[in-house]
C-alpha cells in the first residue's frame, strides 16, 4: 500500500509539468493507448495470479507464474496486432504513428500482466517489501519519464513511451525472485498447469473483462465520436480526478479490509465498520470536491495551464461521481469478503450496460461532449449508489446470521 500511494503522489506532483508540455491531442492518444492496454492486460495472465497463493508447493507456484508469463506474451502480440488493425480501420483515431503506438500497447500489456503474475509469487513468499519497492519505482518512473521525454519532444509517442517504460521498470524489479526460483526448481508443463487451474480463467477472467470495459469505454466512445482534442480534454478531466480518487480509495480500502477481516474472524457484526468507513471516505471526498467546484477556474489555470480551462465543465460534471465513487470503492470489497461474489459480477455487468447505453443514447439525441459526460457521470453515480445499497444489504444478511 505504501509503495502504491507514494508512487501515485509522485504522479500527482509532476502532473502540472506534464500538462504544460503535452497537448490535449497527446492526452487523447494516451487515453486510447491506456484503454486498449488496460482491457488486454486484465486478461493477459488469464487471472492465474489468483491461483499462485493456492499452490501446494514452490514448484507449483513457479509453474503457475511460468504459465502466466507465457500467456502474457501471447496476449501482448494479439493486442499489438488488433490495435494496429483498429487504427488502420479508423475505429479509434490517434495523431501518432499507428505502428509505434501498437507496439507500445503490446509492451504495456506484457509488462502490466507480467508485474501482476510476478507480484503474486512475491506474495506467496511474503516478500511484501519487494512489491512496495517495485510499485514505488514504477510510480516514480510514471512521474519523471513524461517530463524528461517531453523536454526533448512533447509528442504522443513520448507520452505513451514513458508509461510503457515505467511498466517495464516495475516488472523487471519483480523478476529477480522468479528467476531465482526457476533455477532452483523444475516446472510442470504449461498445459498441465492450465488444466489444473482452468477455473481461474473461466470464472475470473470474464468478470475482469467486464470491469475493464466499464472503466475504459467512455474514452473509446468519445474518441470515435468527437475530434481528438475534445477527447483529450475528457481524458485530462478524468485523469485529474482519477489519480487522487485512486490514492484515497486504495489507502482507506486497505485499512477497511484489515479491520473488516478482523471483525469477521471474531464473529462480530461488520455493518458498523462499513458505516464508519463510508462516513470517513465521504467526508474526505466532499471537502476537496466542493473546493474544486467553486474555484475550478483558478485552480485548473494555475496548476495545469490555461489550455485546459475548456475541460472545466467536464470536471464539474465528474465531481459528484467522484464523491460517490470514493465512498463506494472503499467498502466495495465487502461483497467479496462476505462471499457475495455473484452480486459483484452482476453489478459489474449492470454498470457496463447502463454506462454504455447512457452515452450512446446521449449521442443519438445529438448531445455534445459535455452532455455526454454528464450522462456518463450521472449513470455511473447511480450504479455506485446501487453498489452501496448492495454492500449494506449483504452486510445486514451476514450480521443476521451470526
Amino acid at each position: 500500500m505504501g509503495g502504491t500511494v507514494m508512487g501515485q503522489l509522485a504522479v500527482i506532483a509532476t502532473t502540472p509539468l506534464v500538462t504544460r508540455l503535452y497537448s490535449p491531442e497527446a492526452f487523447s492518444d494516451l487515453g486510447i493507448y491506456m484503454a486498449i492496454a488496460g482491457i488486454f492486460s486484465v486478461i493477459a495472465t488469464l487471472r492465474l495470479e489468483a491461483a499462485v497463493p493456492a499452490a501446494s508447493n514452490k514448484v507449483q507456484a513457479v509453474s503457475i507464474v511460468h504459465a502466466g508469463l507465457i500467456s502474457c506474451v501471447a496476449f501482448s502480440i494479439t493486442a499489438s496486432l488488433l490495435s494496429f488493425l483498429f487504427f488502420e480501420a479508423n475505429v479509434f483515431r490517434i495523431s501518432s504513428s499507428h505502428i509505434l503506438t501498437s507496439i507500445l500497447i503490446g509492451l504495456s500489456v506484457l509488462f502490466i500482466g507480467g508485474f501482476q503474475i510476478l507480484s503474486s509469487l512475491q506474495i506467496y513468499h511474503e516478500d511484501f517489501g519487494s512489491i512496495a519497492k517495485a510499485k514505488l519505482i514504477q510510480g516514480i518512473a510514471l512521474a519523471i519519464l513524461p517530463v524528461l521525454l517531453g523536454l526533448f519532444a512533447p509528442n504522443s509517442i513520448n507520452l505513451a513511451s514513458s508509461d510503457a517504460a515505467a511498466r517495464v521498470f516495475g516488472a523487471l524489479k519483480s523478476f529477480k525472485l522468479y528467476r531465482t526460483e526457476l533455477k532452483n526448481h523444475t516446472t510442470e508443463r504449461v498445459s498441465e498447469v492450465m488444466v489444473k487451474f482452468k477455473d481461474f480463467a473461466f470464472y475470473s477472467t470474464p468478470a475482469s473483462i467486464v470491469n475493464a470495459v466499464s472503466q475504459y469505454i467512455p474514452v473509446l466512445i468519445f474518441n470515435s465520436q468527437f475530434d481528438i482534442k475534445t477527447a483529450g480534454l475528457f481524458v485530462f478531466a478524468n485523469r485529474v480526478l482519477a489519480v487522487p480518487i485512486g490514492v484515497i480509495a486504495r489507502t482507506l480500502s486497505q485499512v477497511f479490509l484489515g479491520e473488516a477481516g478482523a471483525v469477521l474472524n471474531s464473529g462480530k457484526k461488520v455493518k458498523p465498520v462499513i458505516k464508519k468507513y463510508f462516513i470517513y471516505s465521504s467526508l474526505l471526498a466532499i471537502a476537496p470536491a466542493v473546493l474544486l467546484f467553486f474555484y475550478s477556474d483558478k485552480l485548473i489555470s494555475v496548476f495545469f495551464g490555461s489550455e485546459w480551462i475548456a475541460s472545466i465543465p467536464m470536471i464539474k460534471s465528474l465531481l459528484i461521481l467522484s464523491i460517490v465513487q470514493i465512498s463506494s470503492s472503499v467498502i466495495s470489497q465487502t461483497l467479496n469478503i462476505v462471499q457475495k461474489n455473484s452480486w459483484q459480477l452482476f453489478w459489474d455487468i449492470f454498470r457496463m450496460i447502463i454506462v454504455s447505453l447512457s452515452i450512446i443514447i446521449s449521442l443519438h439525441m445529438g448531445g455534445n461532449i459535455f452532455y455526454s459526460v454528464e450522462a456518463y457521470a450521472f449513470s455511473n453515480a447511480i450504479c455506485y449508489i446501487i453498489m452501496l445499497i448492495m454492500v449494506f444489504r449483504a452486510a445486514q444478511i451476514r450480521d443476521r446470521g451470526i
